[in-house]
């Protein structure tokens, strides 16, 4: 049976349509009452997803490749005819030639930027032939950090044949570096037959012109004019000859050659001058608690040659914006001009004062205003010997007895070391805000070291390090890396480190590429806190050998006491105060100035390069550490905006006011509306009933 329709009253018909009123009415209000963001909190619409690219997207492959040049090694290998004379061992010169490349690319073409420029191969030896034979020149590579087996096929294409130009070839060579500093190897079996110009005039150029640019040659069954030849372009481009006669002995020179160039540090933080009137310090930009502020100078020469270094001194001064409660440190370090060494007779010191009297001496009270220092370590290479060569200074609480007014910060310059050159220097300042929790906090930590800590070669990894403290490689706790170190290097590590704990570190050195060349060179490990000061003793290794040893530690556990309370630690413990990143420093440096007869050739043509092992220790463990609390100054107005935030702020209350109005209005006219719709349908109820009623 078919169910029949359910029949409705009038009323019923009414009541339902009052119901539907009433809730579109009530979602008419609550969206009006609810601001967009809060409605879209993404702020994100449907067209606008549909048109945004996918967070995933490939990158473009126009994007820039990171630049590897710097350092990087290009082989230089002769393919011409005279390569097919077979008296290599049982093999011809290219075969062995050929051998002895793949041997040096195997081992070390992905731990240093390598690159390959052939030439010969293509043109025979013919007189008629010479013109396009001079041209006769192949670019396998510019350098790259990893080749893999890219150069194995090229490798075994190369025919001995054609004329040998060796002058255009090294400057194709030089081109791939880019202007980069870095190094040319040239193998080859016989002299130049297509100059002019003279390729030991090429060469000069090309190192002169070049940044920090050496070229080693490599003689492979030379006569002895090839011999002569060889080593003049090695001589006149701040390089070294070697001979070859068979694949081990060249893959061998081949190694000892492509010893890179250092890979130097550039500062690229802005650059400051101080003022030489101390009464007028350059004024400096207050900064954010929290983070340090870093500037480089150059500090002009001393008078005199710096001959007395007590009173032939140069000062610059600047003024740091303050407030009471603070403390503030300071440190400064000599930038890497070129390769690291050790200079001689070099004085550096920093200190703060108010800037009311100038500095007459480095020495005894003679440094003038310097009343807010409460200590400070200077530099003075003369008496001992650094290649990174430091100053630094903290203050007492700013307010206090000793630090009332106004803070100058001078940096001294003196001593005979290049003075008649700008010295450039980058200077660190970090303010210590005053401390909430200092009763809480432990000192007079004991030393967590139990014996020598030692480098162990087996298990270490492969790593890049950091050349400056803001590219520093991170080592993690027992960590033990494998790296090699060029002659005039410095290497920078990071490692965290809490209150409470303490590091260590233990280095061993590798092979070396040339043991007679380390003589006046020093292995260095040194620990630096997390502003840069020296919070231990340093090691030094002199002439170092394979599998010579050292460590080095901090002095004391981490302990913000150590520097700031009654009972502080004494001389490199006190550096060791400060929770963050603590620094390994690692250099080889080119030796001490006075030892290479005052020659900058030779700091900057040294070569040697010598594998080692680094292992690092955090001892100790965390506990509770500062509690910092930024002084603020209530007196402060509030800074008024600029023009551009101005307008913007005031466009979008304007905007919030005219969206109130609009809202305000949609809701009164709603409403509006709801009573009358609500006086109509009683009114059409009372007269329904009433008809029915009749």
């Amino acid at each position: 049976m078919t169910a029949l329709p359910t029949r409705t009253t009038p009323v019923q018909r009414l009541l339902a349509l009052f119901s539907v009123t009433v809730l579109v009415l009530l979602g008419a209000l609550g969206t009006a009452g609810i601001p967009a963001r809060a409605q879209n909190p993404t702020g994100v619409t449907a067209s606008d997803f549909l048109t945004s690219e996918s967070p995933s997207a490939p990158p473009s492959e126009d994007a820039d490749p990171v630049e590897e040049n710097s350092g990087a090694t290009m082989l230089v290998l002769d393919s011409s005819g005279s390569m097919n004379v077979q008296d290599a061992g049982g093999q011809t010169r290219l075969d062995a030639a050929k051998d002895a490349t793949k041997s040096f690319v195997n081992e070390l073409g992905g731990t240093i930027p390598l690159g390959l420029v052939t030439y010969g191969g293509t043109v025979d030896e013919a007189p008629e032939n010479q013109e396009e034979g001079c041209r006769d020149i192949h670019v396998v590579s510019g350098p790259k950090k990893d080749v893999g087996d890219s150069f194995t096929g090229p490798i075994d294409a190369l025919q001995a044949r054609g004329y040998t130009p060796i002058g255009d070839s090294l400057k194709k060579a030089a081109e791939e570096l880019g202007g980069q500093h870095g190094t040319i190897v040239l193998v080859s079996d016989g002299i130049d037959t297509c100059a002019p110009p003279p390729v030991c005039e090429v060469a000069k150029e090309l190192h002169e012109q070049g940044i920090d640019l050496v070229i080693n040659t490599i003689g492979f069954n030379v006569d002895e004019e090839a011999r002569k030849e060889l080593s003049c372009i090695a001589d006149a481009a701040g390089g070294e000859y070697l001979d070859a006669d068979d694949a081990d002995s060249l893959a061998a020179m081949i190694k000892k050659a492509a010893g890179r160039a250092a890979n130097l540090y550039e500062s690229t933080v802005e650059q400051i001058e101080g003022s030489e009137d101390i009464s007028q310090p350059t004024e400096l930009p207050r900064w954010e608690s929290g983070e340090d502020f870093i500037f480089r100078a150059e500090l002009d020469a001393p008078p005199n040659g710096g001959e007395d270094s007590r009173t032939d001194f140069h000062a610059e001064s600047w003024s740091i914006p303050v407030k009471p409660g603070e403390r503030y440190v300071a440190t400064m370090y000599k930038t890497l001009e070129g390769p690291v060494g050790t200079p001689n007779s070099l004085f550096m010191k920093t200190f703060f004062g108010d800037g009311t009297e100038p500095p007459t001496g480095t020495h005894g009270g003679d440094e003038g205003s310097d009343e807010c220092t409460a200590d400070s370590d200077s530099a003075h290479t003369g008496n001992v010997s650094d290649a990174l060569p430091s100053a630094n200074a903290y203050t007492y609480e700013i307010g206090s007895e000793n630090c009332q007014g106004d803070l100058v910060l001078t940096a001294m310059r003196a001593g005979e070391y290049k003075a008649d050159e700008l010295f450039d220097v980058e200077i660190l300042l970090h303010r210590v805000d005053p401390v909430s929790n200092m009763d809480e906090l432990v000192s007079g930590l004991s030393s967590e070291m139990d014996g020598e800590l030692h480098a162990n070669a087996n298990g270490a990894e492969q790593m890049a390090p950091g050349n400056w403290f803001d590219n520093a490689a991170e080592l993690r706790s027992g960590q033990t890396i494998e790296t090699d170190i060029v002659q005039g290097e410095a290497h920078v590590y990071k490692v965290p480190m809490k209150e409470g704990q303490q590091l260590a570190a233990a280095i061993r050195a590798g092979e070396v590429s040339d043991e007679r060349a380390l003589q006046y060179s020093g292995l260095n490990v040194s620990i630096l806190n997390p502003v840069r000061e020296k919070a231990g003793e340093r090691e030094f290794v002199i002439w170092p050998n394979e599998g010579d040893e050292g460590s080095a530690s901090a002095a004391k556990p981490t302990a913000f006491a150590n520097r700031f309370s009654s009972d502080a630690a004494n001389s490199y413990g006190n550096a060791n105060w400060l929770e963050g990143d603590y620094y390994i420093v690692v250099t080889l440096d080119a030796g001490k100035q006075t030892d290479l007869g005052d020659s900058e050739d030779n700091l900057t043509d040294k070569r040697a390069t010598m594998k080692y092992y680094l292992t690092s220790k955090v001892l100790g463990d965390p506990i509770q550490g500062p509690e910092y609390e930024p002084v603020s100054d209530k007196t402060e107005e509030p800074q008024p905006l600029d023009a551009n935030k101005q307008e913007a702020k005031d466009q979008a209350r304007s905007a919030g006011d005219a969206s109130g109005k609009k809202m305000s209005g949609l809701i009164y006219a709603l409403g509006a509306a709801g009573l009358i719709l609500l006086i109509a349908f009683i009114g059409l109820v009372a007269f329904l009933l009433r008809g029915r009623g009749r």
